[in-house]
């Protein structure tokens, strides 16, 4: 009888908390919704950046590519402003990546990580939603 008690107590509690009962109770519970304004993305478009890339021989590789950001239109004065100096922070991220490491998915998923840390570290507080390759030639 004590075990049946104690299970059933245990149950009704646990309803209580996880407000199951508050219909049969009468019971309003206030919940707090957090909204986030993003703002509608807009795509912004960044210079060709041309780099050349680290390497032991005479001849070096060279990288080609268009960056398209998808930002919030708040933030496109900001990233408009630091336009320059992301272009100098990828192109110096580039003069110490070597070619094999830029090739194939795992290279470009690399780069991509790398570019959007590069690139939120120079426009916080504001952050970019996400990043596109229009161009991507590695020579």
């Amino acid at each position: 009888v004590l075990a049946v008690l104690v299970l059933a107590g245990g149950g009704g509690g646990a309803a209580y908390y996880l407000g199951m009962l508050d219909s049969l109770l009468g019971i309003e519970r206030a919940s707090k919704v957090a909204v986030i304004e993003l703002g509608a993305p807009v795509r912004f478009e960044l210079p060709m950046i041309k780099a050349d890339l680290k390497t032991d021989k005479c001849r070096s590789a060279l990288v080609r590519t268009v960056i398209v950001l998808e930002i919030g239109s708040k933030d496109v004065e900001r990233v408009e402003a630091s336009k320059l100096r992301i272009m100098e922070a990828v192109s110096t991220y580039f003069r110490d990546v070597e070619r094999q490491a830029l090739v194939g998915r795992k290279g470009s998923d690399k780069f991509r990580y790398d570019t959007t840390r590069i690139i939120n570290n120079l426009i916080a507080p504001a952050r970019i939603h996400s990043m596109i390759f229009k161009e991507f030639v590695v020579q």
